[in-house]
């Protein structure tokens, strides 16, 4: 049903105008916004983390490794355009060889850079971020296995990707 902006207002602090019309969130479950866009394989036209620059960045030199619990991933941003500029790197965890498992933003870093210049910054991802509920024991777990963690500048364009393995964690509620 389209509403004609002249009739209908949800601006706070004015007075309404025209219907309430009600939205429906079960469509996307918890998957909303970029993870509903991955889980039905769709590429918007602005992804998730989109963004503009007068200027272009280049990643490199990504290591990845774990640290107990969590992950940490280190890699080099350069500002290889002509003019000083900010760039944020994001990393995002898959489960490596299953489609099942949602991507996940699990960390970012924003590095302002003059032109030319490289810095190396490194995400600790926190283990919650990757662990997942389990209904029947009432908990949060992340399964042994291997996860692949992507350096990307959306939710979509991976860059840089390395497969790390995490041992079963068990998260008390």
């Amino acid at each position: 049903m389209q509403r004609n902006p002249e009739t209908t207002t949800s601006n706070p602090g004015t007075a309404r105008r025209g219907a309430i019309f009600h939205v429906s969130y079960e469509r996307e479950g918890a998957d909303a916004g970029y993870r509903w866009y991955a889980r039905e394989k769709l590429t918007p036209l602005f992804a998730f983390g989109h963004g503009l620059s007068y200027t272009r960045f280049d990643y490199s030199e990504l290591s990845v490794r774990p640290d107990g619990d969590t992950i940490i991933a280190a890699v080099a941003v350069r500002n290889s355009g002509a003019r000083a500029g900010a760039d944020v790197a994001q990393a995002y965890v898959s489960r490596a060889g299953e489609g099942g498992f949602p991507v996940r933003l699990v960390g970012f870093d924003k590095v302002m850079l003059a032109a030319g210049e490289t810095r190396r910054i490194e995400m600790r991802v926190d283990p919650r971020l990757i662990a997942r509920f389990d209904t029947s024991a009432r908990n949060w777990r992340i399964a042994a296995g291997t996860y692949r963690l992507a350096i990307s500048r959306d939710a979509v364009t991976p860059v840089l990707q390395a497969d790390v393995p995490l041992e079963r964690k068990v998260f008390l509620p």
